[in-house]
């Protein structure tokens, strides 16, 4: 009796996404060999462990078919488990950038309410000014703001009203 084989170099190229437990039950009638694919890099319980292969036979029935008959349910559990691990990946990049661009909406949302109370700030200053008739002060002090430049228009809106008043205060 030849006790060599190459059972465990046969079973190890099947072995690509998954690693595999075997579970052998012998029996005066046969044998019966449970494989069980374990997904190695996938997060996902319900698709990391799949339903277990049975192969049922005499022992000299799963000498010649037992890999044969393996073969072809390992190849479509490793293409399985090989998208799912990329569509895991996507994933995280894309909850990844996300992440990134809802920082950066945050950013652009702060600094829009920083212009936003510095311009309420500015106009209360301005009204200030030209409530005492301080019409060149209150325009020297828009024209300084030129961080200001999501309101740019009102800016210069209110600039121009200023330099009306002005000029009806030197036509006087």
């Amino acid at each position: 009796m030849d006790t060599t084989t190459n059972f465990f170099t046969a079973l190890s190229a099947l072995c690509n996404t998954a690693d595999l437990n075997v579970a052998i039950q012998c029996a005066s009638d046969g044998v019966t060999v449970t494989v069980q694919p374990l997904a190695r890099n996938i997060s996902d319980r319900a698709i990391k462990r799949p339903r277990a292969l049975s192969f049922c036979g005499r022992p000299s029935q799963l000498d010649e078919q037992f890999f044969t008959a393996l073969q072809k349910p390992m190849q479509t559990t490793d293409a399985l488990f090989n998208n799912i691990a990329d569509y895991e990946k996507s994933l995280q990049a894309a909850r990844q950038q996300s992440a990134m661009v809802q920082a950066e909406s945050q950013k652009l949302f702060k600094e829009a309410s920083r212009q936003k109370e510095k311009l309420e700030s500015l106009m209360k200053k301005i009204d200030d000014l030209a409530s005492q008739k301080k019409y060149g002060e209150a325009i020297g002090v828009l024209q300084k703001a030129t961080d200001l430049t999501d309101h740019k228009e009102a800016i210069i809106q209110r600039i121009d009203e200023l330099r009306s008043m002005h000029g009806q205060l030197q036509l006087l």
